[in-house]
């Protein structure tokens, strides 16, 4: 195993136990040890790449919701690099985005309509075979975002974020 695989295995442990111990929320109640299993449980990390013309925007007023796409209005991101650079285009970034989302909705279906909203989602998970995963999100929803680096701990993160966006909790 490489140094890289390795890092990436005592994180993706770490996680795995923090993941375990979000059973501990409904013991726990409004507790502050609940709060913060329950924030590390339910913030997912994406990247969302945008062309160049959008960056100053993003960067001086944050992102704003879409107003249509395959899966309703929103801010959207996905786990894969080469998928946001391919929205970024040459001269674009691709930034690492966090985002708060309690109940995700996971589905192989487009949802123009944005029908996971009124159903009580706070995101939606696309997963369909033979592509790419994507998830959208209000953009209220963002706890923060940053140019993504490629480092370790982005990389991690949305590979934990990707694994485990597909179980519903």
């Amino acid at each position: 195993m490489s140094t890289t695989d390795n890092a990436y295995a005592a994180f993706f442990y770490q996680q795995i136990s923090l993941a375990a111990l979000a059973s501990l929320r409904n013991v726990v109640g409004a507790g502050v040890v609940g709060k913060g299993i329950d924030l590390l449980v339910n913030t997912h990390c994406v990247l969302h790449g945008t062309p160049d013309q959008n960056v100053k925007s993003i960067q001086m007023n944050g992102f704003k919701d879409s107003t249509r796409g395959m899966l309703g209005c929103g801010v959207y991101g996905a786990h894969s690099y080469d998928k946001a650079k391919g929205y970024a285009g040459i001269d674009g970034t691709v930034f690492c985005v966090r985002f708060r989302g309690d109940k995700v909705c996971c589905t192989d279906t487009r949802d123009r309509s944005g029908s996971w909203r009124e159903n009580g989602y706070d995101c939606i998970h696309w997963d369909r075979p033979g592509h790419m995963t994507e998830m959208c999100f209000p953009e209220q929803n963002i706890t923060s975002f940053s140019e993504y680096t490629g480092s370790l701990s982005q990389d991690a993160h949305l590979k934990i974020d990707k694994f485990f966006s597909r179980i519903p909790w």
